[in-house]
């Protein structure tokens, strides 16, 4: 079993522009950079055990799905992760990618681009929460079983856990039972109705392979049939941690992120300026790399120019407060707040490239 897998593929998945698939036995992600690659490039393969539970979980996820046997079978053999795919496909995969929104030719407004940078923001943000709550939870040490334990009982614990915890929270509650699979399948769901954003948790009792799987669209775990007492608590973390703490922040980040495009071109034009100003009196190299939620520009450490500065900052917190960036950006230093934030990284030239519009001598 490739725990470590399924977790790197939920991670990719959200930056994928499509998944061509093979059934439910091979699946392939593209990604697609019409500025910086000449064709799409494969972000993940998949082919094992576990494809069944991720066929499921795509169905609750945004990104489209395509069948096409041949072209995923091929893909998946004749090309590596992080490559770019061969010449040979680049029709079929052009006809796949011209059906695609994004790439349709229909020039996005600012409204719908803007939408599509905020559900990044909040998948990152789930994944960072999802993750806290997962290491918080195996600090505890809850012991494991080491009784067997049988097929019903299993299934009767988890279904009364879950409907506990769908009742607690308000959230909707399924479960499907597949013969064909061997599987029961457990879904808990809810919605941020304001800002359009779905909260999902799935849980599937495989009797063939005697495992728990429990995942949402950020993270995964596994667990023996007998530990089914140490799965309803892990159910019961993350659940709280989504319907708590994640739908606060939605709310925040959300209101952090409204901007209408006259304000966003101010903000915009700003940060550039004064960019540009700070090179010319200070020498400070910079790239930056702009959507329509944050600005993040990178300052190369003049004092140590294998190191740089990534700064993040929101354009509505730009608007509210521009001296604070005018001096940070004029003596870079770390800074750690959610909407305004500052890290020392190490020196990568091709953020500074004139792509990013670096101001060179």
């Amino acid at each position: 079993m490739k725990l470590k897998s399924m977790n790197h593929v939920l991670s990719v998945i959200k930056w994928c522009d499509v998944i061509i698939k093979n059934g439910q036995e091979q699946f392939v992600g593209l990604y697609y950079d019409r500025v910086r690659f000449d064709r799409p490039i494969v972000l993940f393969k998949c082919d094992w055990g576990l494809n069944y539970y991720l066929s499921k979980a795509l169905e609750l996820m945004s990104v489209p799905c395509v069948e096409q046997k041949l072209l995923a079978r091929v893909l998946f053999n004749n090309t590596k992760e992080g490559e770019y795919i061969d010449t040979v496909y680049i029709s079929e995969v052009a006809k796949i990618y011209s059906k695609l929104p994004a790439f349709s030719g229909e020039k996005e407004d600012f409204d719908e681009e803007l939408n599509n940078h905020v559900l990044l923001q909040l998948y990152q943000l789930e994944t960072d929460i999802c993750k806290r709550a997962e290491k918080k939870f195996w600090k505890q040490q809850i012991k494991n079983q080491t009784e067997e334990v049988s097929d019903d009982k299993v299934r009767k614990k988890l279904q009364k856990s879950i409907s506990e915890i769908a009742a607690k929270y308000e959230m909707d509650y399924r479960i499907i039972h597949n013969a064909s699979q061997s599987t029961d399948e457990y879904y808990l769901e809810s919605e941020v109705e304001e800002h359009n954003f779905d909260l999902w948790l799935m849980v599937m009792l495989s009797s063939k392979e005697q495992k728990i799987y429990v995942g949402n669209r950020t993270i995964f775990q596994s667990f023996e049939m007998k530990n089914v007492d140490l799965a309803c608590e892990y159910i019961k973390t993350l659940t709280e941690k989504t319907c708590t703490e994640l739908v606060k922040k939605i709310n925040q980040y959300c209101d952090e992120f409204k901007i209408n495009p006259r304000l966003y071109d101010i903000a915009e034009n700003t940060l550039k300026t004064m960019l540009k100003m700070n090179y010319n009196r200070k020498g400070i190299e910079y790239g930056f790399n702009p959507d329509k939620t944050v600005f993040i520009t990178y300052l190369r450490d003049q004092n140590d120019p294998s190191r740089m500065y990534k700064i993040c900052i929101t354009y509505n917190e730009l608007l509210r407060n521009p001296d604070a960036f005018k001096k940070l950006i004029e003596n870079p230093k770390v800074v750690r707040k959610w909407n305004f934030w500052s890290r020392r990284k190490k020196y990568r030239k091709e953020l500074f490239d004139e792509k990013f519009q670096t101001m060179r001598r």
